[in-house]
């Protein structure tokens, strides 16, 4: 066993201000196999100068052989990037860029393993800062939640909700979108129960008993048999918790999601509701992720400045004009060039 870093790199849209690095570092009661967790900007040289490109997450830690420091530490690291998009409400792409490395030591040389694409990415057109110390506090909410993994899981999906962003269309948006939701309202759900001082545990028959209980209280009655009462519960905590009472909005992007998911609406439906309802949910859903983890309510993070998503497109080339009518060979031969010629 030696001491391993992993170290990812992303494009992103958003780059660290003030310290420019964030550790994370284990809690002494941890028995995670990582020592620390480290988020800093990543620059390239060009002409001279440095150029922002996106950001690195790495984790350290003890481990045997490369391919087994990235099975215990790329999945501590990576996470990580969703919580800094969320935060910012900006684009970060899934990681280009893998270098696993083992410092030398008095006994051994030292070791790496690096894998990359071919190409590099271009940087992002548009860059948002976010200082360390919000993003900290994001952190330190996310970390002494006890419904962490599931928030994880909600900034996953809005990760992938802001990195899906396309002017043209916001289906695949809204899909993510809504399995954010998902994972939110059960993390809500336990923060009700632990109001309500009914006790939360991993036992599925015991959680069911305190759904019953708080759906009649808030007066959803079953119907005989039946378990409908718990399902509209579900959805009364996801319209009000989380949609701030918007039964339009979150009608629209529940139907775009389950329309596209199971294949029963036109693709041009879909297409609409996704459109209706994307941009506002975008708000909505970020701004329940962070009133989950206690976020104070004057955080910069909270304000104007990042209210809107920040996508993460690349520049595109567009050329209008004017054209004569042209015999129609020379037009093909204009616009589809011989490979020989």
């Amino acid at each position: 066993m030696r001491e391993w870093i992993v170290m990812l790199r992303a494009r992103s849209s958003v780059r660290l201000t003030g310290k420019d690095i964030l550790n994370i570092e284990a809690r002494p009661a941890s028995t995670e196999p990582v020592v620390a967790v480290r988020l800093r900007n990543a620059f390239a040289e060009v002409d001279g100068r440095l150029i922002f490109t996106g950001l690195i997450a790495e984790a350290g830690g003890l481990a045997e052989e490369p391919a087994d420091a990235v099975a215990l530490l790329s999945p501590l690291a990576a996470p990580h990037l969703q919580v800094v998009a969320t935060a910012a409400n900006a684009a970060v792409d899934e990681p280009s860029r893998m270098l696993i490395y083992a410092p030398p030591t008095a006994d051994e040389p030292g070791r790496f393993l690096e894998q990359r694409s071919v190409g590099e990415p271009l940087p992002a057109t548009t860059v948002r800062a976010i200082h360390v110390s919000d993003l900290g506090a994001v952190h330190q909410g996310l970390e002494d939640h006890s419904d962490k993994a599931r928030l994880h899981r909600s900034m996953a999906h809005y990760r992938q909700a802001v990195q899906l962003l396309d002017p043209f269309n916001r289906v695949m948006t809204a899909q993510h979108l809504w399995m954010a939701c998902e994972n939110l309202g059960q993390v809500i759900f336990r923060r009700l129960c632990q109001e309500a001082d009914l006790p939360v545990s991993d036992d599925p028959s015991r959680m069911g008993e305190h759904k019953h209980q708080l759906a009649v209280a808030a007066g959803f009655n079953p119907i005989g048999r039946s378990r409908q009462h718990l399902y509209d519960f579900d959805a009364h905590i996801r319209v009000e918790h989380i949609f701030g009472g918007d039964r339009e909005t979150y009608k629209q992007l529940r139907d775009a999601s389950d329309a596209f998911e199971h294949g029963y609406a036109d693709f041009g439906e879909v297409h609409a509701a996704a459109h209706a309802s994307a941009d506002t949910a975008l708000r909505l859903v970020r701004d329940a992720i962070l009133r989950e983890i206690a976020l104070l309510v004057d955080s910069p993070l909270l304000g104007e400045k990042y209210e809107h998503p920040l996508e993460g497109w690349q520049p595109t080339f567009q050329m209008a004009g004017t054209y004569g009518e042209r015999p129609r060979r020379r037009l093909a031969v204009l616009l589809w060039p011989q490979t020989d010629a």
